[in-house]
């Protein structure tokens, strides 16, 4: 299936920079959260809407969340392929339960060089990914209302009628769209 679709995985879920206009407090806060969404999608956002050193993340569930959210997007943008980085989400996020210490072993039996991802959530990188994902977060709008958050073709999956999965939905958009359906819908 993944050969036949563009796979984008956005790990941010809830987290948001916590800027001055939106309270600034230090912990973590679902009013705060939506008002940075509002505050920073326009077409011009202010600086710190998008820069750690100005305003800092605050993920949903602690630290540990915005840890994870930097190892699954490096992961993501260090793995040859799609098909390599979907490995390693299905071993963190599934069978692990996303456990920081098994991020290693989920990335040797992806075939992903685990050292290139601790390298990635060092540096620069990770914060690059992280304003990345931000912002095609906040693309969403207020809309938002939690995660995971699935689009197909732009449009939400809710997983009710008519589709009882997303491979449902994913099928029906490469039906319509014509072409090779892959063996996966059959």
């Amino acid at each position: 299936m993944l050969d036949a679709v563009d796979f984008q995985f956005v790990p941010w879920g809830n987290a948001y920079f916590n800027t001055t206009q939106c309270g600034g407090a230090d912990g973590y806060s679902k009013d705060d959260m939506f008002c940075w969404v509002k505050q920073c999608n326009v077409a011009a956002p202010a600086p710190e809407c998008f820069n750690a050193s100005q305003s800092p993340v605050l993920c949903q569930h602690g630290p540990g969340e915005c840890q994870q959210d930097a190892l699954e997007g490096c992961a993501f943008a260090v793995a040859d392929s799609v098909k390599d980085a979907w490995s390693f989400l299905r071993c963190f996020e599934g069978t692990h339960r996303s456990d920081l210490g098994s991020a290693e072993e989920c990335a040797q039996g992806a075939g992903i060089d685990y050292g290139s991802i601790q390298t990635c959530t060092k540096g620069p990188q990770a914060e690059k990914i992280d304003v990345a994902n931000a912002m095609a977060t906040v693309k969403l709008g207020s809309a938002k209302l939690g995660t995971p958050w699935v689009l197909v073709d732009g449009t939400l999956v809710g997983g009710g009628p008519p589709y009882t999965n997303l491979l449902d939905v994913v099928c029906e958009s490469l039906r319509k769209a014509g072409g090779d359906v892959p063996k996966g819908c059959h």
